[in-house]
């Protein structure tokens, strides 16, 4: 069974600053792990005669922001060619486990298209690595 999405899950380890006192000494770590959803590309169930490229991303504990970013991508020939976005959505002060998502759309045309997604957080100023784009499956003419 082909699933129609991808799921990448990364960690953060972030320093760990209790309020009021010294980071503790030996590197003490808080572990955040978030995650970044890449749907494959389907014509939109709001907007039909559109493409929709959709990214869900959410963290595990407590960052102070995360973003989450997609594109929604043509082959052309042996590349891929951005022809919607990239669509940027920050989100401050997330709630732990809540799933943030962020779209990107196009008029349907045929073709062949994948979603490209990546998202990173801050916690304490600090900014997480950021995920390497993720890529769904191509889906050639997802309107058909």
């Amino acid at each position: 069974m082909s699933l129609p999405y991808r799921l990448i899950v990364v960690t953060l380890t972030l320093p760990l600053v209790v309020p009021g006192c010294a980071a503790p000494t030996g590197g003490g770590q808080a572990v955040v792990r978030c995650a970044v959803r890449v749907d494959n590309p389907h014509e939109s169930h709001g907007t039909p005669g559109n493409i929709s490229a959709k990214v869900t991303f959410w963290c595990s504990g407590r960052v102070d922001s995360v973003t989450g970013i997609v594109k929604l991508q043509r082959r052309s020939g042996n590349a891929w060619i951005d022809v919607a976005g990239p669509v940027t959505r920050p989100i401050p002060n997330p709630k732990r486990g809540k799933r943030y998502t962020a779209t990107a759309s196009a008029p349907c045309d045929n073709g062949t298209y994948r979603t490209a997604g990546k998202g990173y957080g801050y916690r304490d100023g600090v900014k997480s690595q950021s995920t390497t784009w993720e890529y769904s499956k191509a889906v050639k003419n997802p309107c058909a």
